[in-house]
């Protein structure tokens, strides 16, 4: 339902805006630039959803926003606004998409846990090699479903919607908006049946940990001792050397 309400609006993007009186080269930057935020978007959501307040959180927040953005364009549509309301609630929509685009195909694909290796007991994060064929078809079929309804949605909004808009703007932004619908409702029933999947420490987490204890720490001596793992052997960086002083002990005068 998100590709479908995705592509009803990218297809046409740039008729409607020329309708409205943009020129074509106009309407075509300015359809580019928002298909780019909606993508840009993702990656924020990713970070929000993977390090932050997880997955669940991002994409039944994300739904909210884009039904949010999907009803603001029906709105000015009906009311004969102009391009320029039409792309501000078209930003809206992209925040939303963003906020789910990189969180929905792993979070179903991290519901396919293992509950007995081959061999013994196992535990989720069993590398998928080690699983039961039955877990490895589930999650096979899982991926295969989920890649033919991406196609199924482009489909019908290229084919079907797009038609419709031709004949009525409003009805066929509301086509979009009563699918998602549907859709946030749907997710929200199965709740019950979804494992919690808490955020967890990401790479940009540990790099921006890294670059504040190095930038708290820039006037320590360069040659200062690290702070090591018992055991672990010295090491310093030859690129940007100045980023191992996020690793002298806080605190402490370095030797």
């Amino acid at each position: 339902m998100e590709r479908l309400s995705y592509y009803s609006i990218q297809t046409s993007l740039v008729e409607r805006l020329t309708g409205l009186g943009v020129g074509a080269a106009d309407a075509a930057t300015a359809a580019t630039t928002w298909s780019a935020a909606c993508y840009a978007f993702a990656i924020a959501g990713a970070y929000l959803a993977d390090a932050v307040i997880g997955r669940y959180a991002v994409i039944v927040g994300g739904m909210v926003v884009y039904m949010a953005g999907l009803g603001a364009v029906v709105g000015v549509t009906a009311a004969s606004r102009g391009a320029s309301s039409l792309l501000a609630s078209l930003y809206v929509v992209a925040l939303g998409t963003g906020s789910i685009k990189a969180s929905v195909a792993p979070f179903g694909a991290a519901l396919f846990r293992v509950e007995e290796a081959e061999g013994g007991g196992g535990e989720g994060d069993t590398p998928p090699t080690a699983w039961p064929n039955r877990e490895r078809a589930l999650l096979a079929r899982y991926w295969n479903a989920f890649y033919a309804s991406i196609n199924v949605g482009a489909l019908v909004a290229s084919l079907a919607v797009v038609n419709v808009q031709r004949s009525s703007w409003t009805l066929g932004y509301a086509i979009p908006l009563a699918a998602f619908a549907l859709a946030l409702i749907a997710f929200l029933a199965g709740t019950p049946l979804y494992e919690p999947q808490p955020p967890v420490r990401g790479p940009l987490q540990a790099f921006a940990r890294v670059l504040r204890g190095a930038w708290r720490q820039r006037r320590r001596p360069q040659d200062a001792p690290p702070l090591l793992a018992p055991g672990a052997p010295a090491a310093r960086s030859a690129f940007m050397p100045w980023l191992d002083k996020a690793a002298l002990p806080a605190g402490q005068e370095a030797v």
